[in-house]
């Protein structure tokens, strides 16, 4: 759970970051 939570904050952020 810890794990998949933190690839989805990572694909959340790479996105957020290519969206700016």
């Amino acid at each position: 759970m810890g794990i998949g939570f933190g690839v989805v904050l990572a694909v959340i952020g790479a996105i957020l970051l290519f969206a700016v």
